[in-house]
């Protein structure tokens, strides 16, 4: 019985994914991989960036363009940041998106991990590391 809910949410996570990317494939690697890393921070990020009409290459710039390709970085930069901070990095419908300073970033991270325990930060700054 779980196993069949547990497919079940997996099959709609997977079609969230497909309606968000819109087909992108850089926007499904980032997804994809964001998803391995949590599951629940992947589909609100997911959500916040649909329902603000962030979608496919948008998507894709946000973690290629503006967070340099590291993926929890982006997820926590979504997390953190007001929409219209990441809009105005993405530059909705444009060729390139502009990248976050380090002290953004730094910001936003702080901002996100505020509530998390050490040893969820170090699950997704190492994740093949063993937890103690």
């Amino acid at each position: 019985m779980a196993e069949q809910a547990m497919a079940q949410n997996q099959n709609q996570d997977m079609d969230l994914i497909i309606e968000v990317s819109c087909g992108n494939p850089g926007c499904i690697a980032f997804l994809g991989g964001a998803y391995k890393i949590s599951r629940s921070h992947t589909i609100d990020a997911i959500k916040k960036l649909r329902d603000n009409g962030i979608l496919g290459a948008d998507i894709y710039k946000l973690w290629n363009d503006c967070c340099q390709r590291i993926t929890q970085f982006t997820l926590w930069v979504v997390e953190a940041a007001p929409i219209d901070d990441i809009k105005a990095h993405v530059k909705l419908g444009a060729p390139r998106g502009v990248a976050y300073t380090d002290d953004e970033l730094r910001k936003y991270i702080l901002k996100a991990t505020m509530d998390y325990d050490q040893s969820e930060i170090n699950q997704f700054l190492y994740p093949g590391a063993k937890r103690m």
